[in-house]
C-alpha cells in the first residue's frame, strides 16, 4: 500500500497519458526524479502483465537519467536474471559493487550469474574477492559465501569456507548446521554427525528449527548405516548419567 501511494502522483499522469495516448513530454515537462518515479511505476504495471521486453526497456531508459540509483539498478539486474539474460545481469551487478563494494549480496548475485553461465572461475574469483578483501573476518560472510558454493555444486569450496568461519567463530551453529549438510550429501557421515552433534550443542533454545532438523538428520544418517538401537542406546545412557547427576 505504501509502496502505491508513493507512485500514485505520477501513476495518474502515466496512466491519462496512456490513455489520451499522448507522450510525457508533450504535457509535461518532469523533473528527473518525477520522470524517474514515472518509469518505476510503468514498470510495475508492465510487470503485471507479465510483460518482461518492457519492463526491462522501461528501467533501461530509467537507468540511463540516473545511473547512480542502486534501486534501479537492482531491479534491472533481478529482470535480467529472471529473464536468464545473464551477461547484461552481470554489467549490472558489477555497477551495484561500485556503488556499494560492501553489500554481499550483489557478490553472491554476481557469482550466482556467471554459475549459470559455467565461468566457475570468475564465479570463485567473485566470491573469494568478497571474503579476502571486503570482509576477511566475518563468520557471517563465511555462511552465505559458502552457502552459494554449496547451492552452485561446489562443495570442497564450501567446506573450506565453512571450517574458515568456524575457525572465526567456533560457536555459530549454522556453520555447523551447513558443514554438516555438506558433509551428508557427500556421504562423510562421520564427519557430518559430528557437525550435527555440535549443532545440538550450540544452538540457542528459541532456535529449535535447527535442532530439530539436525536430529533428524543424524537418525537418518543411522537408519541408513543400520545402526538406530546404537543411537538409541547412546541417549539411554545420556538419560541415565542425566539422572544420577553426572552430566551437567
Amino acid at each position: 500500500m505504501k509502496r502505491f501511494k508513493k507512485y500514485l502522483g505520477v501513476g495518474i499522469l502515466v496512466l491519462g497519458l496512456l490513455a489520451s495516448g499522448a507522450t510525457i513530454w508533450a504535457k509535461e515537462k518532469l523533473s528527473v526524479k518525477e520522470t524517474v518515479e514515472t518509469y518505476k511505476f510503468l514498470a510495475e504495471i508492465y510487470t503485471k502483465q507479465k510483460n518482461f521486453g518492457k519492463v526491462i526497456e522501461t528501467y533501461e531508459k530509467a537507468v540511463k537519467l540516473a545511473p547512480e540509483d542502486r534501486g534501479l539498478h537492482e531491479s534491472l539486474a533481478r529482470i535480467y536474471r529472471e529473464q536468464k539474460i545473464y551477461e547484461k545481469a552481470i554489467l549490472e551487478y558489477k555497477k551495484l559493487i561500485e556503488i556499494n563494494s560492501e553489500n554481499r549480496g550483489y557478490y553472491e548475485d554476481l557469482a550466482k550469474c556467471y554459475f549459470k553461465l559455467g565461468k566457475k572461475g570468475d564465479a570463485t574469483a567473485t566470491l573469494n574477492k568478497y571474503l579476502l578483501e571486503v570482509k576477511p573476518n566475518d563468520s557471517r560472510a563465511c555462511l552465505g559465501i559458502g552457502c552459494t558454493f554449496k547451492d552452485n555444486g561446489m562443495p570442497e569450496e564450501a567446506i573450506r569456507i565453512f571450517n574458515k568461519g568456524i575457525e572465526l567463530e567456533p560457536g555459530y551453529y549454522r556453520l555447523h548446521y551447513d558443514l554438516a549438510g555438506v558433509y551428508k550429501k557427500q556421504g562423510k557421515f562421520d564427519e557430518a554427525i559430528e557437525e550435527y552433534k555440535k549443532v545440538l550443542e550450540l544452538t540457542p533454545s528459541d532456535r529449535d528449527w535447527y535442532i530439530r532438523r539436525a536430529q533428524e538428520s543424524i537418525i537418518d544418517i543411522y537408519k541408513k548405516q543400520g545402526r538406530l538401537d546404537e543411537l538409541a542406546q547412546e541417549l539411554e545412557k545420556k538419560l541415565k548419567d542425566v539422572e544420577k547427576g553426572e552430566v551437567k
